[in-house]
């Protein structure tokens, strides 16, 4: 998922901004604390804003934007296992150009559909509260489609064409966030996540 050119820092994959997590507590313990996500089952959705970081890339807002879903099973207070699923669409522009990029008069937007699917490991700080700050890290599958990519696939210029195509990869993924109790079953979530691919492409 990495758009690479002549002169490029070697760039990092994207970070995500997940918002309006929603999450279902069930078949939880309710102990002198209040209401624990120890031994229960979790589900969640919410909203995305993904962005590249590091690439030669503008970096700004052209229309990304994204979803996910997750599976959680809490086996303490302080740790759990998610799973989840990510859907990205990200929109940027280059910033100039490069030698090897496209040649249009004009600098296209470079769209990118991405498909995550992680197993992630969370640990809570502080559990008990009605704030619940964690952090974890996971790993999983990632595909991706390319459109109006800056990069030519030939050495041959009369053939030029960009490097429009369906990657499939696995990648690592860290983040950190924060659980705001609004109810005995439902959660709010903050986070902040970023993802790296295994290759380059």
């Amino acid at each position: 998922l990495k758009v690479r050119g002549k002169g490029m820092k070697n760039p990092l994959f994207f970070t995500t901004l997940l918002v309006v997590l929603l999450s279902s507590n069930i078949f939880s313990q309710s102990t002198k604390y209040g209401w624990l996500c120890q031994d229960s089952w979790n589900f969640g959705f919410g909203g995305a804003y993904p962005r590249y970081i590091s690439t030669s890339l503008r970096g700004g807002d052209f229309g990304s934007y994204g979803g996910f879903v997750s599976v959680q099973r809490t086996f303490t207070e302080h740790m759990a296992l998610r799973f989840q699923g990510d859907y990205y669409h990200l929109a940027d522009r280059q910033q100039t150009f490069i030698s090897n990029q496209n040649p249009n008069t004009a600098i296209p937007k470079v769209e990118n559909d991405v498909i995550v699917a992680s197993l992630q490991l969370l640990y809570y700080f502080v559990p008990c509260e009605p704030v619940s700050p964690y952090a974890g890290f996971g790993f999983g599958g990632v595909n991706y489609k390319l459109k109006n990519s800056p990069i030519v696939v030939t050495a041959n210029s009369s053939e030029a064409r960009p490097l429009d195509k369906n990657q499939i990869d696995y990648e690592i993924n860290a983040f950190m966030g924060a659980e705001w109790r609004i109810s005995e079953n439902w959660k709010l979530k903050s986070e902040l996540m970023y993802h790296t691919a295994a290759s380059s492409k």
